[in-house]
C-alpha cells in the first residue's frame, strides 16, 4: 500500500534521472574508447546492464503507480 508520507513523484524522477545519466556515461566511456560496465549490482545480485535498466524503469512505474493510488482524482477547469 502507498505511504502518503513518501515522495513517490520525486522517486520515479530520481530513478529515471539515473538511468538517464548512466546511459550518457556509458556512451561517453564508449566514445572515449573505453569499455562500459559490463555489470551491475541490484540487492548484492550482479545483472547486465539491460536488467539494470529494466528493473530500475520497473521501479519508477511503481513509484508513479503509487503516486496515481495516493491522488487518484483529476481535476479540470474550464474558464470562461
Amino acid at each position: 500500500m502507498a505511504d502518503a508520507g513518501v515522495d513517490y513523484a520525486q522517486i520515479a524522477v530520481n530513478i529515471r534521472t539515473e538511468v538517464l545519466n548512466e546511459t550518457k556515461r556509458r556512451a561517453d566511456l564508449t566514445a572515449q574508447g573505453k569499455p562500459p560496465p559490463i555489470s551491475y549490482s541490484i540487492d548484492g545480485r550482479s545483472v547486465s546492464y539491460t536488467e539494470w535498466v529494466k528493473s530500475m524503469l520497473d521501479a519508477a512505474r511503481t513509484a508513479e503507480e503509487m503516486v496515481a493510488a495516493l491522488n487518484p482524482y483529476e481535476i479540470h477547469e474550464h474558464g470562461g
